[in-house]
C-alpha cells in the first residue's frame, strides 16, 4: 500500500507544480491518515500487484482555487466545471503513478476517477485498511489516502468477473452491498438496481436518489443503508444563522411511549447523512461534531432535546483588502513642518527634517485585493466584495512611478506635508542664526538663512545659499550653485560651484568656480576665482593684503595698499572649476563665458579707437549709432581702455588686472607665467599679458573723465 501511496503522492505534488504552481508538502504515511473533515472527494479503484481505492479529499476553498487555476477561471458558481477539473487532475496524476510504478516493476490499472460531493464517510468501512497523508501549503490542505477491503472481501475479488449487488432489510432501513470487482470498473446497472429498490422499499421510507447513483459511481463495497425512516430524520432538528454560513443540529427524543423500544427509533449516523443530503448541506460538514452529535442523543435520551450544536461551517467570502498607502515618514512629523515652511525652520530643528534625493520612493500604495467568494452550507456561491483603491495624490515636486503605486521625489529637498499629500521642499529657509551648536548641516537643494552662520558653524548645500546676515567663522560649501552673503569674515572658509556675491570680505579663504563679486572690499583673505576678482564700489573698492587669483580678470578701485601684509595677485595661472564643482558641463560654459566676455572687450576697444580717429568724419546719424553701440558696450566693460594704435590686432590678451583707481607698489602681478613688479605706484591701470610679456595701459585722460562725470 504504501508503494502506491508514494506514487501518488509524488505525481499529485509534481502535477499540482507545474499546472498550478502549489507547491504542497507532503507529511509521512500514518495508518488511518489522510481522510479528515472533506467537502469533494476524487474516488479512483485499482487493480495490479494490489487492489484497492485511492481517495483525494479536499474542502470546497482548496477544491475551487485548484480548479481555478488549472481552467483559468473561476469555478465558485459552476460544479460541473469543478467536476471537469478535478477529474482531468487525477486523470493525469493516475498517468504519472503507474509510470511511476512501472518504472520498479509494479503493476497499477486504475479505473476512470469519480467526482463526490461529500466527506469520505460514504465508502469507508471501520474494517477497511487504511494508509493515508496530509500534503499541505500555506493555504491549501489535502489528503490522499489507499483503501483496502478486508481480507475476506479481498478473497472474493479476485474470483468475481462482474460485480454484483445484493439488498436485504436491517432495522432502520434498505442495506445495499455490491460486490468487487466493482472497483476496478465494472460497475452495477443503476436502472437494474432502482428498479429493485422501489420495489422492495416501504412506501413511507424515504431514499435519495441522488445519493443512490454516487454510490454506484463509487463503487462502495460496503453495506450500506439507502433508505431512511422519515420519523427519525423528522427528529433531527436544522437551523442556520442568517446568511446559512452556518449549520445546527440536535436530536429531539422519540415520542413516550416508544422511548424504550427497538433500536430502530435511535438517530445514527446515516441517519444524519440522510437529513444532511435532504437539507441540501454539502459545504463545510463537521463528521467530528455527528459524533458528537449521537454522544449527545445517548446522554439526553430521557431528558429532552439537548443543546444544538455546529455540524456545519462553510467557506466564508473573503472581502478583498482596500489599498493603503504606505508613508515613509509619519503623516503627522511631515505636517509639523508646514509652519517653519512657511515662515522658516529654526535652526535647532533642522535635524528632525527628512531629507530626500531626486527619485527616493516617499509613499508606496499596496494596490487592493480582489475579493475570493465563499460558499454557504449548501454549496452556493457567496459573492466577495473587491478591495476599494485609493489613488496617490502627487505634492510638490513629486511624481508617480510608471506603474502607479509608488510617490517619487522629483527634486532633491525635505520631505513635507499638508491635509495628506505630501511634497518635497527645495529650498530650505532657516529662520535665524545657525550657530556651532547645531552641527553638520547638509541640504541638497538650496538653502536661505534670514541670519547669520556664526563662528564653528558647518553648512553645505547643492544648488545654491542666501545669508541675510554674515558668514563669519563658518565652514560653506555650495558645490552646485552661487553663494551670497553680506559679509565674510572672521576665518571664514566658503567654496562655491559658480559665484560667490557679498559686500565685504575679511581675513577668510574663498574658492568659486565662477567669479568672486565684491562690493566694497576685499582684504586679509585668500580669494581663488575660476572666473573674475571683482570689487565694484567706485567709492571704496579695494583689494589688499592677501593673495587673489582669478582665471580672466582682477578688478578694483584700488589694489595694494597694505601696511603690514603684501597684496598677490595671480590671473591666468593654471587652475579648474572641478576643484569646487563636480559638474561636467560647468567648466565648458565658464570657459565659453570668458571666451565671450574677451570678445566683448576686444570689440569695446575696437569701437573707442574708431570714435577717436574717425569720429569727426562720420555723419551726424552714423555718429550717434556708433556711440550708442560704445555705450551698450561700456555697461559690460567697467573701464574703457585705449591701446596704442596696431596693439589691437595682435595675439589676445591672456588675463586682466585692472585699477580702476591706484596700483599700489607693495602689488605683486603674475599674469599666466610673467611676473610685474614696480616701486612706483600707478593710477588708473590695466595690466594683461600679450605677445610673452606684460603691459601696462594707462586710461585716457578725457575717457576717465567723461565716464566718471
Amino acid at each position: 500500500m504504501e508503494v502506491v501511496l508514494n506514487a501518488l503522492s509524488e505525481a499529485l505534488q509534481r502535477t499540482l507544480k507545474t499546472r498550478t504552481g502549489v507547491a504542497l508538502m507532503s507529511a509521512s504515511p500514518r495508518r488511518n491518515g489522510g481522510l479528515g473533515n472533506a467537502d469533494v472527494c476524487c474516488l479512483v479503484g485499482f487493480t495490479g500487484d494490489i487492489a484497492g481505492r485511492a481517495v483525494l479529499s479536499l474542502r470546497q476553498d482548496t477544491a475551487d482555487a485548484i480548479a481555478a487555476a488549472l481552467l483559468g477561471r473561476s469555478v465558485a458558481s459552476d460544479p460541473a466545471a469543478l467536476v471537469e477539473a478535478l477529474t482531468e487532475l487525477v486523470q493525469v496524476v493516475l498517468d504519472g503513478a503507474r509510470a511511476g510504478l512501472a518504472a520498479v516493476g509494479r503493476s497499477f490499472e486504475p479505473s476512470p476517477p469519480c467526482v463526490l460531493f461529500g466527506g469520505p464517510d460514504l465508502f469507508v468501512r471501520r474494517q477497511d485498511r487504511c494508509l493515508g497523508r496530509i500534503l499541505r501549503d500555506d493555504g491549501h490542505e489535502l489528503g490522499l489516502a489507499i483503501l483496502q477491503a478486508a481480507a475476506d472481501a479481498a478473497a472474493k475479488a479476485g474470483s468475481m468477473a462482474h460485480g454484483t449487488f445484493e439488498l436485504h432489510r436491517g432495522p432502520s432501513g434498505l442495506l445495499l452491498t455490491l460486490t468487487p470487482p466493482v472497483a476496478a470498473g465494472n460497475r452495477v446497472s443503476f436502472d437494474e438496481l432502482f428498479d429493485r429498490v422501489e420495489a422492495e422499499r416501504m412506501a413511507d421510507e424515504y431514499v435519495d436518489i441522488a445519493f443512490l447513483q454516487d454510490v454506484v459511481d463509487a463503487g462502495v463495497c460496503r453495506e450500506i443503508r439507502i433508505t431512511a425512516n422519515p420519523d427519525v430524520l423528522d427528529r433531527i432538528r436544522i437551523s442556520y444563522d442568517d446568511g446559512h454560513m452556518t449549520a445546527y443540529a440536535a436530536v429531539v427524543p422519540p415520542p413516550a411511549q416508544t422511548v424504550v423500544a427497538a433500536p430502530a427509533t435511535a438517530v445514527d449516523r446515516d441517519d444524519l447523512h440522510f437529513r444532511l443530503r435532504q437539507e441540501g448541506i454539502t459545504t463545510g460538514v463537521l463528521h467530528e461534531n455527528l459524533l458528537r452529535l449521537l454522544r449527545a442523543q445517548q446522554e439526553n435520551a430521557s431528558a429532552g432535546a439537548g443543546e444544538p450544536l455546529m455540524i456545519a461551517c462553510a467557506i466564508p467570502p473573503r472581502h478583498g483588502e482596500d489599498a493603503q498607502l504606505r508613508y515613509r515618514w509619519p503623516l503627522a512629523e511631515l505636517e509639523d513642518l508646514e509652519q517653519g515652511h512657511r515662515s522658516g525652520i529654526p535652526a535647532q530643528s533642522l535635524a528632525e527634517l527628512k531629507i530626500v534625493d531626486a527619485g527616493e520612493v516617499l509613499v508606496t500604495k499596496i494596490p487592493p485585493s480582489h475579493g475570493i467568494p465563499g460558499r454557504n452550507v449548501f454549496g452556493k456561491v457567496v459573492p466577495a466584495r473587491d478591495g476599494v483603491d485609493k489613488p496617490i495624490t502627487p505634492g510638490p515636486e513629486t511624481g508617480l512611478s510608471a506603474d502607479g503605486i509608488q510617490l517619487l521625489a522629483r527634486k532633491a529637498g525635505y520631505v513635507r506635508a499638508e491635509a495628506g499629500t505630501v511634497g518635497v521642499v527645495s529650498k530650505l529657509l532657516v529662520a535665524g542664526d545657525i550657530g556651532s551648536d547645531v552641527g553638520l548641516v547638509q541640504f541638497p537643494g538650496a538653502v536661505e538663512v534670514t541670519g547669520s552662520l556664526c563662528p564653528g558653524a558647518h553648512l553645505t548645500c547643492r544648488e545654491g545659499l542666501r545669508v541675510e546676515g554674515a558668514i563669519e567663522g563658518a565652514e560653506v560649501s555650495c558645490a552646485g550653485g552661487s553663494i551670497n552673503a553680506a559679509t565674510i569674515a572672521g576665518g571664514a572658509k566658503v567654496e562655491a560651484g559658480w559665484d560667490i556675491r557679498c559686500g565685504v570680505v575679511r581675513s577668510s579663504d574663498l574658492l568659486a568656480g565662477g567669479s568672486v563679486i565684491a562690493d566694497d572690499m576685499v582684504v586679509d583673505s585668500q580669494v581663488r576665482a575660476a572666473a573674475d576678482l571683482r570689487v565694484l564700489s567706485r567709492e571704496k573698492g579695494i583689494l589688499r593684503g592677501g593673495e587673489y587669483q582669478a582665471g580672466h580678470l582682477v578688478e578694483a578701485e584700488v589694489i595694494g595698499g597694505s601696511s603690514d601684509r603684501r597684496t598677490v595677485v595671480r590671473v591666468a595661472a593654471p587652475f579648474s572649476a572641478g576643484e569646487v564643482s563636480k559638474d561636467p558641463a560647468h567648466e565648458t560654459f565658464l570657459q565659453e563665458t570668458l571666451a565671450l566676455q574677451r570678445d566683448l572687450e576686444a570689440l569695446h576697444r575696437r569701437v573707442s579707437e574708431y570714435l577717436r580717429r574717425f569720429g569727426t568724419a562720420l555723419d551726424p546719424a552714423g555718429r550717434a549709432a556708433v556711440q550708442a553701440l560704445y555705450r551698450k558696450l561700456d555697461e559690460t566693460v567697467p573701464l574703457g581702455i585705449v591701446e596704442a594704435a596696431g596693439e589691437a590686432d595682435g595675439d589676445p590678451p591672456s588675463g586682466r588686472v585692472r585699477a580702476r583707481g591706484v596700483l599700489y607698489a607693495d602689488a605683486t602681478v603674475t599674469i599666466g607665467d610673467l611676473s610685474w613688479e614696480r616701486s612706483e605706484t600707478f593710477r588708473q591701470v590695466e595690466l594683461h599679458g600679450q605677445g610673452g610679456r606684460i603691459k601696462a595701459v594707462m586710461a585716457r585722460l578725457d575717457d576717465v573723465r567723461g565716464r566718471r562725470r
